[in-house]
């Protein structure tokens, strides 16, 4: 399973996948503390986002969903 994570922390603004870009999964607390984080557009192969993979991005303003997702862990979103 191909996993995303380790950008917490980081000043990006913007989340967009390279086409092609095959993750299956957002690893626990891949984006937490985005300070800056406004959009995410998750790819349709994301199957599972980790616990509080967002947590505490205060600016975020929109997600993109994948319509085939099983699992959005608890915390999420928290913070």
């Amino acid at each position: 399973m191909k996993t995303i994570g380790g950008f917490s922390n980081t000043g990006d603004k913007n989340i967009l996948f390279a086409e092609g870009a095959a993750p299956e999964a957002i690893s626990e607390g891949a984006f937490a503390n985005c300070d800056s984080l406004l959009t995410v557009t998750l790819p349709n192969c994301i199957k599972k986002i980790g616990k509080k993979a967002f947590f505490s991005c205060d600016t975020l303003q929109n997600i993109t969903l994948p319509t085939a997702i099983d699992s959005i862990l608890t915390s999420t979103f928290s913070g």
